[in-house]
This record gives structure tokens, sequence and C-alpha cells, in this order.
């Protein structure tokens, strides 16, 4: 249900992304009142991402790098379908599992097994960490209904360095956990789809 490539992007990309990032959006780095982000849990938020000079950048979206591995998954002619950050503030408590979209198709019997349909690239910006709190991933779960997901003890949580990328199909069950650090944790997550 998920895969982490490392290396994907310069140290210096990454630098520039965060300064950006700090410098476009950080009114959204206290709890509070937003009205352009969708709280998303205990003290974490989620924004769409404007396609501007840096977090419009093919070097990000597009990556060289990253783009075959999402290719071979979704096909040639796939689609970005959804551009956001989720930003978790210092003491932001675990995130209920969930899955981010319901199944495609409501009739019971084809049990799960079809091919990944969606995927999202989280791309930290500050490094993922036992600190920072990283996303737990339940393995397996891309294959079962949400319910029996939650009764899954398999839970793997990957520490992710800057400039690696995090992809998770979205039939996957996850969830952030903890930030446990003095610092706000955002990350950026582009969605990928079969057209």
């Amino acid at each position: 249900g998920a895969v982490q490539l490392d290396e994907v992007f310069e140290s210096d990309f990454v630098a520039r992304l965060q300064q950006h990032f700090e410098h476009k959006y950080g009114r959204h780095f206290h709890d509070g009142h937003h009205p352009h982000a969708l709280r998303t849990g205990d003290k974490r938020y989620m924004l769409t991402l404007e396609l501007d000079e840096a977090f419009g950048d093919p070097q990000l979206v597009a990556s060289g790098l990253l783009m075959p591995f999402v290719r071979s998954l979704l096909g040639d002619d796939c689609i970005m379908t959804t551009y956001t950050a989720v930003i978790s503030l210092p003491g932001a408590k675990d995130q209920l599992m969930h899955k981010d979209f319901s199944p495609l198709f409501r009739e019971k019997g084809w049990k799960f097994k079809i091919p990944c349909w969606s995927l999202q690239a989280i791309v930290p910006i500050v490094p993922l960490d036992t600190a920072t709190g990283g996303t737990a991933i339940w393995k397996g779960t891309q294959r079962m209904s949400e319910a029996r997901s939650r009764k899954q003890t398999d839970v793997h949580v990957p520490e992710v360095p800057l400039g690696s990328v995090l992809l998770v199909d979205y039939k996957t069950a996850h969830a952030g956990r903890a930030n446990q650090s003095g610092h706000v944790r955002p990350i950026v997550c582009l969605a990928y789809a079969r057209p």
C-alpha cells in the first residue's frame, strides 16, 4: 500500500520550498480559525496549494524521478487531481486511522482486488520522524474495507527524510502521528489518478 522513494529532490530545492511555504502559508502556523483551510484533526489543517513559482515548479509536480513510478502504477495518461498541504502544529495528537476516499464500487464480491486507481505522493517539508510525527501506514489495507482495516495491527510509521517521497495507494488506511516537536510539520500532498 505504500513505498518510500529516497533522494528524489535535492536539499537546496527542499530548502527553497520550506522558505516559500513559511512565507506564503505561515499565517496557518497557529491553532485557530482559518477560513481557507480544512481542519483534519487536532491542531491539523489542510489547505490547497497554489501552483506558483515554487509549488508549481515542474521539478516538484512532474518530477523526472517520481513520475516514472507514478506512471508505472497509473498509466502514462495519469493526471494530478488534488494538490494540498497538511500542517500539523506542535502538540497535535495522533490522527484517527482513515482512508482518503470511499471505495469506487458499492457492489459486494469484488473484494478490493482492483489495481491502484489513485495515489498520493507525500513530500515532507521537514523530516518526518518520531518527534515531528510521520504517517502511519496500516499494511495490506489497500485490499480491505475500512471496517476490516480498523482491526489490523500491522502498522508501519516510516521515517521520511527531506528529499524523499512516500507514495501511498489511496485505498490504504493511514494516519498522521502526533507532533511532539516544538515545530510546525507541513507535508505537501500531490494526488495522481487514472483519468
